[in-house]
């Protein structure tokens, strides 16, 4: 989870499944938390609405599969986990910017 930026994350409303590859952190501090940023408008977000029950893999390097993890809003500060994903993703500053 160190060296990986994208996970493959798996969303299911009424039994349709939708998978969207996403950037994340991982804070070893926090060990079982990932931490996605996104548009609170995405449809991703109306699908963690709907359905907090998420399954995702790495794509890259270390490979990680995580079957059964819920979504929920993150307590940390925005600005803060942002300054993270900007230092460890590869031209998320630009996206971040949008």
């Amino acid at each position: 989870m160190k060296k990986s930026t994208e996970i493959a994350l798996a969303t299911s409303i009424d039994n349709l499944p939708r998978v969207r590859v996403v950037s994340f952190i991982y804070d070893e501090e926090k060990p079982g938390i990932v931490y996605i940023c996104t548009d609170p408008n995405s449809p991703k977000v109306t699908d963690f609405n709907v359905n907090k029950h998420v399954a995702f893999t790495t794509l890259e390097n270390e490979h990680v599969r995580v079957r059964s993890a819920t979504v929920a809003e993150s307590k940390r500060d925005k600005h803060e986990l942002q300054k993270a994903m900007i230092k460890k993703v590869p031209g998320y500053k630009e996206i971040y910017k949008q």
